[in-house]
């Protein structure tokens, strides 16, 4: 019977052992509590355990028995012994626990043995550690061509702070010819803080079905309580276009000087192409000079280049950015596909003045006879001043001039507007289009730096007064204007005085000097008689 009770300790100490060398570089120890355990005390519990004492052997060992969810363990403790359960989650080490054999010592004091043996313990729970995976995708380049090996590195890394087991590797190279390497292997177990890579060597199929191919890996591992962990990569390598096209152009220009294209192709390839077919384009406001074709057909030997020039001339100044400028493209055929390269945008400054009209009136619905006030507002949008000389034109068929100025003459400065105003008034109805008024400058190199067909014109509604206004207007008109045919109008007393306001304070004066003068003649008269 002894000796049956002795192989059940032995066999309880050996698994005691067993799970004490699990190592403990995956598990990370919660503060410690410390316990004192009796028959009167037999219980007690730390977070999701529970720790009952089962028995004392009186030779200064203790026997426990562990619950954690519905799992029971059976610990047997001597003093100063430390064990690891469940897996390394708890861990009970063994203080002061009753000995008989103390009692011959006197550290028990008299009567309390064998009633009150206690055994003192102190418990720690593990914050368990968690490996981390994660996948990298590296290649010698992001570009190859057609007959070049693409060298690809895949690497698995446990970045965490436990062993991740079990890891798998999978890699999926997207129709690539795999010619060194494994799409799928077994790793096993990567400590924390290492990785283990694969290397592949790879080439593009002939002919390629597309020009862009992903390589994709895909890695898995697990932990020491079983959970999967994943981790999934891509990279996308390129098969070069055959063709590179750039494009250059002169940087700044004065308006009427040359602006210089130039278009470089280059076969960036180790085998002749051939019927390559290049095409450019003119941007916007600029005019091809000495009638240089636009369009090109050629062939090009493995890294041969070939470039093409022609020079244009800016119609208006302007800042011409990356998307005002076509790109130039070329195409040509490659394994019975019609393939295409394009060059880059870019940007040129071409300075000068460029004048731009705006022409509006208020109110643009009135009754015949009414006024209209007309204001030009001048701008130059260009990057050089220029004096300029604005005169707007009266259409007298159909209106007259009132007052204010027909024209303008001054220095304009860029991006600062300026305006000039003035009043007419309706004599018939119907819906009128003002013209666009005349611009002149002052040095004649800029003429044409004023487009008609840029200026926004403004559109004159004009209605039939109502019969109670009909005869009021028609005397109001006729007071103010005599229309003939094309004849222009016959200004009025008013338009003078509107025209030239001196002469109405001089009109007293004038009219004095008149009574004088007829004065003196009636008394020449009358002494003849």
């Amino acid at each position: 019977m002894k000796l049956m009770k002795l192989m059940v300790v032995l066999v309880i100490i050996f698994i005691s052992a067993i799970k004490s060398v699990a190592s403990e570089s995956d598990v990370e120890w919660s503060d410690s509590s410390t316990y004192t355990l009796s028959w009167d005390n037999s219980k007690i519990s730390k977070e999701d355990y529970t720790i009952r004492l089962f028995d004392f052997d009186g030779e200064g060992s203790v026997s426990l028995k562990i619950q954690y969810k519905n799992k029971t363990d059976i610990a047997l403790l001597s003093e100063n012994q430390t064990i690891e359960y469940f897996n390394n989650k708890i861990k009970i080490s063994a203080g002061q626990i009753t000995n008989k054999h103390d009692l011959s010592k006197g550290n028990i004091p008299f009567g309390m043995w064998p009633c009150c043996p206690k055994a003192e313990i102190t418990v720690w729970i593990a914050a368990q550690k968690k490996p981390e995976i994660s996948v990298r995708i590296s290649t010698d380049k992001d570009s190859y061509k057609l007959t070049d090996y693409i060298t690809a590195t895949v690497n698995v890394s446990n970045d965490g702070d436990a062993g991740l087991y079990r890891t798998n590797l999978s890699v999926d190279v997207d129709g690539l010819n795999l010619i060194k390497g494994r799409k799928k292997r077994d790793l096993d177990m990567i400590p924390k803080d290492a990785e283990v890579s694969e290397t592949f060597s790879l080439k593009f199929p002939i002919p390629p079905n597309k020009t862009s191919f992903t390589i994709t890996a895909h890695a898995n591992g697990f932990d020491r309580d079983g959970v999967l962990y994943n981790a999934s990569t891509s990279k996308t390598i390129s098969l070069t276009t055959s063709l590179k096209v750039q494009k250059s152009i002169t940087k700044e220009t004065l308006w009427k000087n040359k602006t210089y294209v130039t278009v470089r192709v280059e076969n960036t390839l180790d085998y002749p192409i051939y019927s390559i077919h290049l095409k450019d384009s003119i941007p916007n406001n600029f005019e091809l000079q000495n009638n240089t074709t636009l369009i090109r057909t050629f062939d090009l030997a493995p890294g041969e280049s070939k470039s093409f020039s022609y020079w244009m001339i800016a119609q208006r100044p302007g800042i011409y950015e990356e998307g005002d400028i076509p790109t130039a493209v070329a195409t040509w055929t490659q394994w019975n596909e019609t393939k295409s390269a394009y060059s880059n945008t870019p940007s040129t400054t071409v300075h000068g003045p460029f004048i731009v009209i705006e022409k509006t009136i208020d109110p643009s619905i009135v009754y015949v006879g009414e006024y209209t006030n007309v204001t030009i507002k001048i701008e130059n949008i260009g990057d050089v001043p220029a004096r300029v000389r604005v005169e707007d034109e009266i259409l007298y068929d159909v209106s007259y001039y009132v007052s204010g100025n027909l024209t303008f003459s001054d220095r304009i400065i860029p991006h600062e507007p300026t305006s000039f105003s003035y009043t007419i008034g309706m004599i018939t109805d119907g819906e009128i289009e003002l013209p666009a008024p005349k611009v002149t400058f002052e040095n004649k190199a800029y003429e044409g730096l004023y487009n008609p067909y840029d200026t926004i014109l403004p559109r004159i509604k004009v209605l039939t007064p109502p019969s109670s206004m009909q005869k009021l207007t028609s005397t109001s008109i006729s007071e103010k204007t005599e229309i003939s045919g094309n004849q222009t109008k016959k200004p009025s007393l008013l338009d003078i005085l509107s025209a030239t306001p001196w002469i109405e304070g001089a009109l007293p004066l004038i009219m004095f000097l008149v009574a004088i003068i007829i004065f003196i003649i009636a008394n020449i008269f009358n002494k003849k008689e």
